[in-house]
């Protein structure tokens, strides 16, 4: 079934889980592809009067649940303790034993290249709105796109997407492997625009959900738009953070994109990049340019995009806070 279609309303958990009033203990990880459906679960079934939720978020993909995750290594805190919080979980609920659980936080982040941090609910912090810039060369020159929290510019982007060698998925909860992979290679092509902060002066928090609208336009009458947030290490290597991805078969302008939930702290003298393609294959199928669903869709029929992002209605929403 496409989707969209009334098959996948029916069968979603989202069609119950607000009806559902029972304990639930939510796991998942920042680079989990079934991140987004952990966090809707707890969503849904927390609230006022409601039977009591937990949710813990670590640094890792869906499974195995280590310390060492993609090409990164998050230290001994992130080595996995669900085990033995599902035993107090289940002590608790199903043999009556006072386990102390429910007097602790009942949400536990993993902030990247931090450590644990506990909340009382799924943080809501202050909103920033970041802008980006360029002298129209953001796909050929990684360092020619800029990305600040200043007014907006004036200008615009071009980038070409080819069917026959589309943008890859790389890393993040997109890729295979999944994970903290260094994509600086990826940020290079000339099919994937970057906008990269100077320097940051002093420790940056994130926490919470992360936003785009971006003004772009097609010359076909469907296309996708992929947008990653990214760390820039000092030595040049590129580790996501976030990610998300929209096709686009109705014009609008700016487009929305909901990357996923994040919890990190940018060292400062490391800098942020927001990267904005046409594709992410092959954890998304090739958009044929066409409008017609993917598994309709010939090889033959396969559009070459053209793509204009504009930089004054481009505007990255990022959950800014400690």
């Amino acid at each position: 079934e496409p989707e969209g279609a009334p098959y996948w309303d029916r069968v979603s958990p989202s069609a119950y889980a607000a009806d559902i009033d029972l304990p639930a203990l939510h796991v998942g990880g920042w680079y989990d592809p079934l991140l987004a459906g952990t966090l809707a679960g707890y969503h849904s079934m927390q609230g006022d009067g409601r039977a009591p939720q937990m949710l813990v978020v670590g640094p890792w993909v869906h499974i195995p649940w280590s310390r060492r995750v993609g090409e990164q290594d998050f230290g001994p805190d992130a080595s996995s303790r669900i085990d033995q919080l599902q035993l107090r979980w289940f002590d608790h609920w199903l043999k009556g034993i006072d386990t102390g659980l429910l007097g602790e936080p009942p949400v536990r982040l993993f902030e990247l290249n931090g450590t644990w941090r506990e909340f009382t609910s799924f943080p809501v912090p202050t909103t920033a709105c970041w802008n980006i810039a360029s002298q129209g060369r953001a796909g050929m020159d990684p360092a020619d796109g800029t990305l600040r929290p200043a007014a907006a510019s004036i200008g615009e982007d071009v980038v070409v997407f080819d069917p026959w060698r589309p943008t890859p998925s790389m890393g993040g909860h997109a890729g295979q492997p999944a994970g903290p992979l260094d994509r600086a290679g990826t940020d290079a092509r000339s099919d994937v625009l970057t906008y990269t902060t100077p320097e940051l002066d002093a420790d940056l928090c994130l926490a919470g959900e992360i936003l785009l609208d971006a003004a772009i336009t097609c010359d076909q009458p469907s296309f996708d738009i992929s947008a990653v947030l990214s760390e820039v290490m000092p030595d040049g290597r590129v580790f996501e953070l976030a990610s998300g991805h929209r096709r686009v078969d109705t014009p609008v302008s700016p487009v929305r994109v909901g990357l996923r939930a994040v919890c990190a702290r940018i060292r400062a003298g490391h800098r942020l990049r927001l990267s904005v393609a046409a594709g992410s294959f092959p954890f998304f199928p090739v958009n044929s340019g066409t409008g017609l669903e993917p598994a309709r869709e010939r090889l033959i029929d396969q559009r070459i995009l053209t793509l204009v992002l504009d930089h004054a209605g481009t505007v990255l929403y990022l959950p800014v806070g400690c």
